[in-house]
């Protein structure tokens, strides 16, 4: 049985408060997460809504584009199969060093889902938070923005997603076809 970080949302509130959407300015909530993590199994936690499944949530641009995946059939989550997604990550598993289990978690599924070369520190915006969905009330997107060029990024899992990079411009046109998160983050990219 798989099993995944999570904090219960108990823990949270005293920074997020009602807060939906991207929410900046928020770097504290690792050290709260750190500290008060577990491994409940995934089965369960996709239906307690006492926890919160922590999601590195990574968006690779390059000068004035962004990387989109679309999700395929053979991807775990059925529930994202056919939507597009500006964000590449997915669950933290035990077996992480436990002395930074969050950046560990995001190079773990970077390396899972593409192929990278070089590449800049990964820079920590602050949350995403969505209660619209099923899928996105169970989870909490700690959403980071990586800077590389496009010529060191590819889809690794090609059985589970197909992707490239696309114009900032033209990303916000194919929002109606992304997946929440990702619609968030494109309303944070073009606001700020």
């Amino acid at each position: 049985m798989e099993k995944v970080l999570a904090v219960k949302w108990a823990c949270l509130k005293e920074f997020l408060g009602e807060k939906q959407g991207v929410i900046p300015d928020t770097s504290e909530i690792i050290e709260v997460i750190s500290r008060n993590y577990c491994f409940p199994d995934r089965e369960k936690a996709e239906t307690d809504f006492d926890y919160a499944q922590i999601i590195p949530y990574v968006v690779m641009l390059s000068e004035e584009h962004i990387f989109v995946l679309r999700r395929l059939k053979k991807q775990t989550e059925k529930r994202l199969h056919g939507l597009l997604s500006v964000g590449i990550g997915g669950h933290i598993n035990p077996g992480v060093e436990a002395a930074d289990v969050i950046t560990e978690g995001l190079s773990k599924e970077l390396h899972e889902e593409i192929n990278i070369g070089r590449y800049g520190s990964p820079e920590f915006i602050g949350v995403i938070r969505d209660d619209s969905t099923e899928v996105s009330r169970v989870h909490l997107g700690l959403l980071y923005v990586i800077r590389t060029t496009r010529e060191e990024v590819s889809v690794r899992e090609t059985e589970k997603m197909e992707g490239g990079w696309v114009s900032l411009e033209d990303a916000v046109l194919l929002k109606p076809e992304m997946e929440s998160w990702s619609k968030l983050v494109m309303d944070y990219m073009v606001n700020r």
